[in-house]
């Protein structure tokens, strides 16, 4: 998983059925990426999958995107998702 920023780096565990993708910013301000996902290394198909960020108290608040969807990434701070199958 890439967010096609040099400033916001991804990392990437996988299981079977989903995967947990750390997302880190180096920029000052807010950015808007898409994530290039290898939905064949993740053993995924994106047609029949969603991406959550979980409620992390005083890290992150809930959300969710379809694939492809655009994803805010909050300056010099990250987020944790999640990729799995439905």
């Amino acid at each position: 998983v890439t967010t096609g920023d040099p400033s916001i780096l991804a990392t990437t565990w996988i299981k079977p059925g989903s995967a947990m993708i750390a997302l880190g910013s180096w920029r000052d301000d807010d950015a808007v990426v898409q994530l290039n996902i290898d939905w064949k290394a993740l053993g995924l198909d994106p047609t029949h999958s969603r991406i959550r960020a979980p409620a992390i108290d005083a890290f992150q608040s809930a959300a969710t995107w379809t694939p492809g969807a655009s994803i805010t990434v909050p300056g010099k701070k990250g987020l944790l998702l999640i990729v799995e199958g439905r």
